[in-house]
């Protein structure tokens, strides 16, 4: 969505997000913020932080979250509409 924090006198930032999935597709595999931001030499950099997943899933060792089962029918072009979280 974008926007510009200004510094903070007290530390990082503190977020409240919430999502909830479209009732006629399928459900949420994780919800994740991206950091954006420009160096002094005018590079751009970006960072994705997992916030929250489905599925009772768990960290890798390496700090990787393991992608939600597939749960497409090819043959049929649907979708498991119960695979992730509704909320």
């Amino acid at each position: 969505m974008g926007g510009l924090l200004p510094p903070s006198p007290g530390g990082a930032p503190q977020f409240l997000i919430r999502a909830v999935k479209d009732p006629d597709t399928a459900g949420l595999d994780r919800i994740q913020v991206v950091k954006g931001w420009v160096d002094a030499r005018g590079q751009t950099h970006e960072k994705i932080f997992d916030v929250a997943w489905s599925a009772g899933r768990a960290r890798r060792p390496d700090g990787t979250l393991p992608p939600l089962a597939s749960r497409v029918d090819v043959a049929r072009a649907r979708n498991d509409l119960a695979a992730g979280a509704a909320s």
